[in-house]
């Protein structure tokens, strides 16, 4: 069972089947979880110093290739929130 799943499962009241805690904090807490989930499968982490992104920034690892906040600069950007894409 993934982490996240089981914190679920920890924040929600067996009688009830309510949360236990309100939903700003459900997101956080469940965002926190996955993302633990993914250092511990060395899927994301801090790049070595002089590794041309800023210091304090985590990047992702993908055993195919590594892609970091400088690299998705190169990426298209996203179209404007309601409306697509033309290749869409």
């Amino acid at each position: 069972m993934l982490m996240a799943e089981e914190v679920l499962l920890l924040l929600v009241d067996d009688r009830t089947g309510r949360f236990l805690v309100d939903s700003t904090r459900l997101d956080n807490v469940l965002a926190g979880a996955v993302l633990v989930e993914l250092v511990t499968i060395d899927r994301v982490g801090f790049p070595p110093a002089g590794g041309g992104v800023k210091r304090g920034r985590m990047v992702v690892v993908d055993r195919r290739r590594r892609v970091t906040r400088c690299s998705m600069a190169r990426w298209p950007p996203l179209p404007p929130a309601g409306r697509r894409s033309p290749s869409s």
